[in-house]
Formats: structure tokens, sequence, C-alpha cells
């Protein structure tokens, strides 16, 4: 896991995820924290080796994830949408149910994410 219950609401100022469930959302949300950076973080030896910088957005990502996909499970039937704070989630975006944007969003500086030659 990532990012832990403490990062998540003193740094991220979280708040939709109740304590009891925190820990199971982000250790989820670090797996696909790990998909979206093709097992980077992992490969290089843990977020300890990455950059202070990296270190700082793969938590923050981690953390709108799990937002993302509380928000998702959370949401009633009759509801299509809704916003809180960074994370944005709609039922009617077939792309949007994976992986939140706001958390590819914080990888997306990191160079974590590149699929290009070299990586």
């Amino acid at each position: 896991m990532y990012a832990d219950a403490t990062f998540y609401t003193e740094s991220y100022f979280g708040k939709l995820i109740p304590a009891d469930d925190l820990d199971s959302y982000l250790t989820k949300a670090s797996d696909a924290v790990d998909q979206l950076t093709l097992y980077r973080i992992t490969q290089k030896g843990g977020i300890d080796q990455l950059t202070v910088f990296q270190q700082r957005q793969v938590k923050l990502a981690v953390c709108a994830q799990a937002d993302f996909k509380y928000g998702l499970q959370e949401m009633p039937d009759w509801v299509q949408s809704y916003s809180v704070g960074s994370v944005s989630v709609s039922k009617n975006d077939k792309t949007s149910t994976e992986y939140s944007s706001a958390a590819t969003q914080y990888l997306r500086p990191t160079n974590l994410m590149y699929r290009g030659l070299g990586s």
C-alpha cells in the first residue's frame, strides 16, 4: 500500500471513505496504480526508490483512485454522475470506470506511465 490513512487525511485531505474501509480501498488503489505505471514502482524496488516528487504524486494518485472507486461503488442507481473536489464519477462514461482521471493526472508528470521506447 503506497498511501496510508494518515497521508489520506492529512496530506490529501480525504474525507469520503469511512475509516473502517480506508485501508482496503487504499490497498486496491495501490494495485491500480501499479497497473497504470506498468509495475515500475515494484521493479525499481518500491516507492522508497522513487524521487520525493514521484513518491508524493504516487500517494496522491492512490488517494484519488481510492476515492473514485469508493464513490463509484456508493453511487445510488438514480445518480448518473457527481463530483467531489478533484474526483468526478460518471456511470455513463465507460472509460472512466476503471481508473480515476485525477489519479492519471497525478501520475503523468512522474514518467512512470510512459509506454514509449527506452522505458
